[in-house]
C-alpha cells in the first residue's frame, strides 16, 4: 500500500485526478477503510463539481481523526490514541505532520501500544504518538471475550 500511496499523493498534488482515481480505485480494493484515499477521491469529486455524493466519505475521515483526538492526545501511554486499523494510525500520522522514523510494539499493563518517532513537518508538532492498538491484537480480543463471558 504504501507503493501505491507514493504513486497516489504526488499525482493529488499535481491535481492529476485521472491517476488519482486509478490508484485510489485499486487501494480501495484491497482495503475499503482507507479513510486518507476516501478523502483525496472527494477532493477530486470536488474539484469536478461533484461534491454531492462523496460528502459522507469526506465526513468519515474527518470523523476518524476527531474521534481518535476524543481518545487522547497520543503523548503517553495513559492518553494514547485509540485506533483500531493501521489506516486510521496512517491517517493521524499524517494529520499530525509526524513521518515515521522508528516504530515499537509495547505491551501496558492491559493494554497493546504502537510508539511511533520521526521528525515532524509542522514545525510545533509532536515527534512521537502513542497509539492503542488493542482492539487489533488478537490475543487482547480473545482476552477481553473471556473477560466479558465471565
Amino acid at each position: 500500500m504504501r507503493e501505491k500511496f507514493s504513486e497516489l499523493w504526488p499525482a493529488f498534488q499535481a491535481k492529476d485526478c485521472t491517476k488519482v482515481m486509478a490508484v485510489s480505485e485499486a487501494m480501495l480494493k484491497i482495503d475499503y477503510t482507507l479513510f486518507s484515499v476516501h478523502t483525496i477521491r472527494a477532493d477530486c469529486f470536488k474539484d469536478a463539481g461533484r461534491r454531492r455524493p462523496l460528502r459522507p466519505r469526506r465526513c468519515r475521515g474527518a470523523r476518524t481523526v476527531r474521534v481518535a483526538q476524543i481518545s487522547g492526545d497520543g503523548k503517553t501511554m495513559k492518553t494514547a490514541f485509540v485506533v483500531v486499523t493501521m489506516s486510521e494510525e496512517r491517517l493521524l500520522l499524517t494529520f499530525l505532520g509526524l513521518k515515521e522514523e522508528r516504530q515499537s510494539l509495547l505491551n501496558g499493563e492491559e493494554r497493546m501500544y504502537d510508539l511511533i518517532e520521526g521528525p515532524n513537518e509542522k514545525a510545533d508538532g509532536p515527534k512521537s504518538a502513542f497509539f492503542d492498538v488493542s482492539a487489533r491484537s488478537p490475543a487482547w480480543r480473545a482476552g477481553s471475550r473471556r473477560q466479558a463471558e465471565e
